[in-house]
């Protein structure tokens, strides 16, 4: 895991770094494996660039196109996860899935900075703002159910 908090961007910013080849319409093999390397310390397959290449191409139009932004940007987290085990949603379930994957499945957190050591180990979700407001100096009172 300690090597997966030396991932510092995240995976939409990798997406946004990837180039385009003029010809196909999808991003180049050299750029894949590039910014992979440069971003998130993994030296990807010919393989691995290949099903990348093809899980990133729609081909539900005619014409054929890359999917969505965002859509790309999940791509490149379920490498990132896959490679470091970090357990996050599988492609299939999320491709499966109405709502992009959302489950009850575990999601890594990392924090720096001012009471970062508060965010260790397993924690429900709902009690972040309880936590960021008390690192923050406020009170915190949640509406509504609890």
């Amino acid at each position: 895991m300690e090597a997966l908090k030396e991932v510092g961007v995240s995976p939409e910013y990798i997406s946004q770094q990837l180039e385009l080849d003029e010809d196909t319409g999808n991003f180049t093999a050299e750029s894949i494996r590039d910014v992979f390397a440069e971003f998130a310390n993994i030296d990807l397959t010919d393989e691995e660039i290949s099903q990348f290449q093809e899980n990133v191409w729609d081909n539900n139009v005619p014409e054929g196109r890359l999917i969505l932004a965002h859509e790309i940007g999940w791509e490149v987290g379920s490498i990132i996860a896959h490679h470091y085990r970090a357990g996050v949603i599988d492609r299939q379930i999320r491709e499966e899935s109405a709502t992009g994957g959302h489950t009850g499945e575990m999601v890594p957190v990392f924090t720096v900075g001012v009471g970062a050591e508060k965010f260790n180990g397993v924690l429900d979700n709902t009690e972040f703002p309880r936590m960021i407001a008390e690192i923050s100096g406020f009170e915190f009172e949640l509406q509504g159910n609890e």
